[in-house]
Parts: structure tokens; C-alpha cells; sequence
């Protein structure tokens, strides 16, 4: 399927909102829409202006999607994703939350589309470790050019995390209770 930015899904959004303000001053505000969590709110969202193109590509019903990044016709970059997988872009800049939904935490990896090169990878905080048997795990993504936002909801507690965008480097992180009525809006 190729998938051409400016198509878009009508998608009912919900955003839910909580804030603090970390030591260094920043805004540690959660906010959260389950409509975000998803590869297709990530294209429509970070692709529209057409200097990318993205091919999605899926062999099989329960196999993992591929996602591919082509510009002038050449592939630059492509990565393994499931349909709530999310990014972000800034400029030539591709930031990738890696998790599943069906496991706590989540990783960040910094990718530079014009050449393929991972700058970065962040482990996040995230709401730490935790046992389960069985789980949900959404996370939304977001960047003004300077950080890198990552609000997580996960089945045992929500975060919101903020990485400096060039380093990966943690400068604020919030951890909250959980909410699992938040999971389902």
C-alpha cells in the first residue's frame, strides 16, 4: 500500500490533560488521545508536506508491517511497525517510539531520513518495570523542535517524558497513576 501524505482519516479526538513543572522549569504536561497512537495519525500527521514518500507493506494478515521511507524515488530508510507504532519529524529528522502494546516500556530511536543513520536511541523511564500477565501499552509522540514529547498510557500508570531531540538525553520526566478508562478514549 502506498500511502500519499494529505490523505486523511476523519477521526473523532479526545484529549485528555494533566501537567506539572519540572526543577528546570519545563512544562511536563500529559496529554493524551488514543487517536494518536497510531502509524496512521503519525503519516498523515508528520508526512503532508510530500517530501517523503512512505510505503507500507504487509505480506500477511498477522505478520509485522514494513514501513518504508523513499525520496526522489530511492529508499532512504525503513523499520518494522505494528499499526499503533508512532513518530515524529522535525526537518530530516525521524524520532520512532519503539514499544508493543502488549508490554511495558518504551524506546526512542533518532533516525536521519536523507541517509538511513540512527543518531540516537533512548531507553525511556517510562513507568518502570512491572509484572503482567496480560497488558495495554499506547504511546503519542510529539516534537517543537527542541524536545522530543512522549506521553505514555500504559495498563499500570501513565508518563510524559521529554528528550533533548539531538541528544536522546532525558531532560524531564513525570510519572502519574494509572487510568485505564484514559486507555479506551
Amino acid at each position: 500500500m502506498l500511502w500519499r501524505p494529505g490523505i486523511a482519516l476523519a477521526l473523532t479526538a479526545v484529549t485528555l490533560c494533566s501537567f506539572a513543572t519540572a526543577q528546570d522549569g519545563t512544562r511536563l504536561e500529559w496529554r493524551w488521545s488514543k487517536n494518536k497512537a497510531s502509524l496512521v495519525h503519525s503519516i498523515n500527521t508528520w508526512l503532508h508536506d510530500d517530501v517523503y514518500k512512505v510505503q507500507i507493506v504487509r505480506d500477511k494478515a498477522l505478520d509485522p508491517l514494513l514501513v518504508r521511507f523513499s525520496d526522489d524515488g530511492r529508499e532512504t530508510f525503513a523499520f518494522n511497525a505494528h499499526w499503533h507504532t508512532v513518530f515524529a519529524r522535525w526537518e530530516h529528522m525521524l524520532f520512532i517510539a519503539e514499544y508493543h502494546p502488549n508490554s511495558s516500556g518504551c524506546s526512542v530511536v533518532a533516525v536521519e531520513l536523507k541517509t538511513g543513520k540512527m543518531r540516537w536511541h533512548t531507553e525511556c523511564k517510562g513507568i518502570g518495570p512491572t509484572d503482567h500477565s496480560k497488558y495495554l501499552n499506547l504511546v503519542n509522540i510529539d516534537t517543537d523542535g527542541k524536545r522530543v514529547i512522549i506521553n505514555g498510557n500504559e495498563a499500570h500508570g501513565r508518563y510524559v517524558e521529554h528528550l533533548d531531540m539531538v541528544t536522546g538525553k532525558t531532560i524531564a520526566h513525570r510519572k502519574l497513576e494509572s487510568d485505564p478508562k484514559s486507555l479506551l478514549r
